[in-house]
């Protein structure tokens, strides 16, 4: 028995070993092309019969965009020939969502490190090349699964799928319509382990032999989205094991100039500093497309939302759009986090409705040690999201200017549990 066990790790004199470990970092290229542009496909295949790090999955490349993330549309993971992350629509939606209200100044200053990048001031005057990108963080599989370090000699080959986005995700200058971007020098780098201390691979051989099998949880994420005005019942329905999050958003669906630029009718949004494809509104009240002498006023008023899964109601009341955000950071457990961040740009409620605005509900215990969701397997569940609210089109200045009129994309995505089940034989088996 280890009398240590009862004690704090620093009073503990202990070391334990690892023998024959040994670690190394490989690169990997895309197996279709090293260059890639906006609708494309990259795809890449992880090592075969090797330990392999998911949590060190990087990808580089040459790209400008404040964000390099927001250049993935979908990504998709197969296995085996089965494909267990199938990897929900707008991607970089998402991540900009969890970005914006997780990552913190010092994690933005190393990025810009990795991605030889500044904030976006302006909008481009002229075409950007040979900027250095790294993308480390990854939703779905690649950044959730337990453990992340796997053997792919259990599990067959393991295959990326990386959908390019539309140029609607670039920030342009005025002139910029029609605009597009290409990537080259497109390659992947992972961590491989070995262990050869003669016991860690037939360990693993000996229980699936035995007719057991692993199972490995990770996060799905889904995308929902429904067309109209900010009063609208948006309907989404999935089969699930554990339902932990959902999120709710209005975005413009496509990307318009804007006067208030920081160039005037630019393709870039001044408070978000992004495209506007990615601004998020609530409460925004009036925004003005086009140029300075023609554009088109618009006049955002989302008063309340809610959500309704399997018929229970969730908050149990309509919060307005600035009550929101506090119950966003209850669904993130950050209420009482002193260390955690957010998008530095993000700092008043005004912001907040008029670029940042997103609603989040959380159904899970929030322990990565409980799968604690909502079950919602056996039939269907339906689920909707509820608001209400109003556009308004005002009266063109000068000749207007492009705009997306009275209706907005309301979009919506889950968060699940899912697990994969690996037998012997390189069986696979996905519970939803």
């Amino acid at each position: 028995m280890n009398g240590s066990a009862g004690y704090p790790r620093n009073l503990s004199y202990l070391v334990k070993r690892l023998s024959g470990y040994s670690q190394n970092c490989f690169k990997l290229q895309a197996l279709n092309q090293t260059t890639a542009s906006a609708g494309q496909v990259v795809t890449c295949d992880m090592p075969l019969n090797s330990l392999v790090d998911f949590d060190n999955v990087l990808q580089g490349l040459h790209f400008d965009l404040c964000r390099c993330e927001m250049v993935i549309e979908r990504l998709e993971v197969e296995i085996n020939g089965q494909l267990i992350g199938s990897g929900c629509s707008m991607y970089n939606q998402l991540w900009s969502i969890i970005a914006d209200t997780t990552l913190g100044e010092d994690v933005t200053n190393r990025r810009k490190v990795l991605q030889g990048s500044s904030d976006i001031v302006a909008a481009p005057t002229a075409n950007i090349t040979n900027q250095q990108f790294a993308i480390q963080n990854w939703l779905g599989f690649l950044g959730s699964c337990k453990p992340s370090i796997l053997d792919t000699s259990i599990l067959g080959n393991v295959r990326l799928r990386l959908t390019l986005a539309g140029p609607q995700i670039l920030a342009m200058s005025a002139a910029g319509a029609g605009a597009g971007y290409t990537l080259s020098d497109i390659f992947f780098s992972i961590d491989t382990i070995s262990i050869d201390d003669g016991l860690f691979y037939q360990m693993h051989q000996n229980f699936l032999q035995a007719g057991n099998l692993y199972e490995i949880p990770f996060n799905s994420f889904y995308s929902f989205t429904s067309t109209g005005g900010m009063s609208q019942s948006c309907k989404f329905s999935l089969s699930t094991q554990s339902l932990n999050r959902c999120w709710g958003c209005f975005i413009t669906g496509a990307n318009y100039p804007l006067s208030a630029a920081p160039t005037t009718g630019a393709f870039l949004d001044p408070i978000t500093l992004t495209a506007p494809y990615f601004t998020r509104l609530g409460n925004a009240g009036t925004v003005a497309y086009g140029t300075a002498t023609n554009n088109t006023p618009v006049t955002y008023a989302l008063q309340s939302y809610q959500f309704n899964v399997k018929g229970v109601y969730s908050p149990n009341w309509r919060p307005d759009t600035n009550q929101a955000y506090a119950l966003l950071m209850n669904s993130y457990n950050l209420s009482q986090d002193t260390l955690g961040g957010g998008n530095k740009l993000l700092d008043s409620l005004s912001k907040w409705n008029s670029g940042f605005w997103v609603c989040c509900q959380e159904f899970e215990h929030g322990s990565d040690d409980y799968i604690s969701g909502i079950d919602t397997r056996g039939s269907v569940a339906s689920c909707f999201w509820q608001c209400q609210g109003s556009i308004t089109v005002g009266g063109n200045v000068g000749t207007g200017g492009i705009n997306p009129g009275s209706s907005l994309t309301a979009l919506i995505f889950v968060q699940t549990t899912s697990i994969l089940r690996v037998g012997a034989g390189r069986q696979i088996e996905l519970v939803m």
